[in-house]
């Protein structure tokens, strides 16, 4: 029962969209702060990494990549969704478009967001 809880939590809080995220790349990895302070690290190596969320209550694998100008951050949960998200600028880089995909054993729902480039930055 509380794993059940940790996996709903968990796509939960992957679906749901945050106010602002701040992003710094490098050659090797992104890095997003959303409005709360949370930080991901994500290595974008494109390489399966083993993991656990949820207070050790979910198993999970995670590959992040590049293909060409978009980012595609996959998660896997061990006997559980497959949460897909996209991380692409639009056409002239004034917004950025995050589109998260959750795969179950219905119908995917996908879930897009738009996020606006403050006025004034690079």
């Amino acid at each position: 029962m509380a794993r059940r809880q940790a996996v709903t939590n968990y796509v939960t809080a992957a679906a749901v969209a945050t106010k602002r995220m701040t992003i710094a790349i490098d050659d090797a990895s992104v890095s997003i702060t959303d409005a709360d302070g949370r930080v991901q690290n994500l290595l974008t190596h494109n390489k399966k990494i083993d993991g656990r969320a949820g207070n050790g209550l979910i198993k999970l694998f995670t590959r992040n990549h590049w293909d060409e100008t978009t980012l595609i951050c996959e998660a896997e949960i061990d006997f559980g969704p497959r949460i897909v998200r996209t991380f692409a600028l639009s056409p002239g880089g004034t917004e950025l478009r995050v589109t998260t995909t959750i795969e179950n054993q219905g119908p995917p729902v996908s879930l897009l967001r738009f996020y606006e480039r403050p006025f004034g930055t690079q």
